[in-house]
């Protein structure tokens, strides 16, 4: 049996020895990273990572995402996750929600709607001269490969790929959210959570984003004066 520690002081390894876990900090992406970014994309690319930025919506809510899906034309836009049989795709915990979206993404969707005749918004492409400027498949298939997509797009911008991926765009929306103000159960609703205490981690990465700021910007013109030796000696 493994023990801990040794000689007489050795006992058992038990539960509380377990490794704690950890739950992962949330990142996300800086606005010099975003925009060098969406420079590098062709008008496919672009329109599925200002969803993916714009919306919060999770890899399969954005893969699956029908025409009927979406209601760009109203005073009220939005993006419903329902079920999507077809696809084998069931909302994560049975979120049936309407995501609002904002008038501008209602356009960019619009428009790349208007590019193609699918029945999916974002169908996996076929293959062409260059990645960005691909057709859809004619059979309208899901494209399951959209993590590798976000990497070519950052390899395209000169950027390390190993920082790019999905769910940081997610991160991006909900810290956004509550940076301009937005409620926790309004962001809730959006995102599709159980409820809001799975929203704690968001918000302390904002917590610590603000207390960076606030760091930065106390020692930003200060002086900090050490007394030693019968003087003051300025050290910034």
């Amino acid at each position: 049996m493994p023990t801990v520690g040794a000689g007489r002081s050795a006992r058992p390894l038990g539960l509380k020895d377990a490794p704690r876990y950890v739950e992962r900090a949330v990142e996300t992406y800086t606005p010099d990273e975003l925009a060098r970014f969406m420079a590098a994309c062709g008008p496919h690319e672009e329109a599925i990572f200002q969803t993916f930025l714009r919306a919060g919506l999770r890899e399969q809510e954005l893969s699956t995402l029908r025409r009927q899906d979406c209601v760009l034309n109203e005073p009220a836009p939005c993006l419903k996750v329902v079920e999507r049989p077809e696809y084998g795709f069931t909302p994560k915990w049975y979120q049936i929600r309407g995501v609002s979206i904002d008038p501008s993404l209602a356009a960019t969707l619009s428009a790349w709607l208007r590019s193609h005749p699918h029945r999916l918004v974002f169908p996996a492409l076929m293959g062409a001269t260059a990645p960005h400027e691909a057709e859809p498949r004619p059979e309208g298939k899901p494209d399951g490969h959209l993590l590798r997509l976000c990497q070519r797009v950052a390899r395209r911008a000169g950027m390390d790929t190993d920082k790019f991926w999905l769910h940081k765009f997610r991160a991006n929306y909900a810290t956004h959210c509550l940076r301009k103000g937005m409620d926790l159960e309004t962001l809730r609703a959006q995102l599709g959570h159980r409820d809001t205490e799975s929203l704690r981690r968001y918000i302390e990465a904002l917590k610590g984003e603000e207390r960076a700021k606030k760091v930065a910007e106390v020692f930003a013109e200060a002086t900090i004066l050490t007394e030693g030796r019968g003087s003051k000696e300025a050290v910034m």
